[in-house]
């Protein structure tokens, strides 16, 4: 078993114990209904969130058992509509700060960027903004999608934005161009992915205005080892341009939570049945 048919498997498993029909599709299992695969139904702002993507999630994507987005919001969706962002933010491991709002399905285009394709934008799962410093909290989910699938490539398109917009950040540049070229490819870490994210959380917030977390789920093989590597390696060579990127599991997201049980017992039982 590898990390890909490991999360494939829980899932369908859990499915099955809660009586679900179970279509195979795309090498894993979907429901019907996207409402099956949800904790809870997404409040209005967060359909508007996913409606407003381009990603279709709502229409097919959000019925996988694997679907990163589907995880985003069962651990987040809960949390914004009571109110209790402070412990999203704990769970992230941000000790101090005041967020008021999330978003799903966050676009923040790169500036000087012209994309053929809407979809092109990258889409962060989440977003926690509020008064406190960096302005924004990005979040990059993974689930399934570092074991098995191949990352997609670095435009050339971006390395030749005008200069401000990577002034300061030479190690991400340097990094950039290594990826184009070839000479450097991640295996498990989404790195073209990343970096568009991060110059348009620049674009929009600024140089510091922003952290990026990179949430992912790990599997108890050593592609899971591998992947956390890849992780800490990025972090550190964004830590060479201060950009403020940080790593945690979804595994130690949820323990968190767990902690408040007593106050949310339904909503933190039933994440750890699925996802622990």
């Amino acid at each position: 078993m590898n990390g890909a048919s490991y999360i494939t498997t829980r899932q369908i498993l859990w499915a099955q114990r809660h009586g679900l029909s179970v279509k195979m599709r795309n090498k894993g299992g979907n429901v019907e209904d996207v409402r099956k695969n949800l904790f809870e139904a997404l409040s209005p702002q967060a359909a508007d969130d996913f409606g407003q993507g381009a990603g279709n999630e709502l229409r097919g994507k959000m019925c996988a058992l694997h679907s990163s987005s589907a995880l985003a919001v069962n651990v987040f969706h809960y949390l914004q509509r009571t109110g209790n962002l402070n412990l999203a933010a704990r769970a992230l491991g941000i000790r101090q700060g005041a967020y008021d709002a999330l978003r799903f399905e966050a676009q923040f285009p790169v500036r000087g960027v012209k994309l053929k394709f809407p979809n092109a934008v990258p889409h962060l799962d989440a977003i926690l903004t509020g008064s406190s410093k960096p302005q924004a909290v990005a979040i990059e989910g993974k689930f399934r999608e570092p074991y098995g699938r191949k990352h997609r490539q670095l435009r050339q398109t971006y390395l030749d934005l005008a200069n401000d917009i990577w002034e300061g950040w030479d190690a991400l540049r340097n990094a950039a161009e290594e990826l184009i070229a070839e000479n450097w490819q991640p295996e498990y870490l989404d790195a073209a992915q990343l970096i568009t994210h991060l110059l348009g959380l620049r674009s929009k917030f600024g140089p510091t205005g922003f952290r990026l977390i990179i949430l992912w789920y790990d599997v108890p093989f050593d592609e899971g080892a591998a992947h956390r590597k890849e992780i800490e390696e990025f972090r550190d060579l964004a830590t060479e341009d201060q950009i403020r990127v940080e790593q945690i599991t979804y595994q130690d997201v949820i323990a968190d939570l767990a902690t408040e049980r007593v106050n949310h017992p339904d909503y933190v039982d039933w994440l750890a049945e699925r996802y622990l």
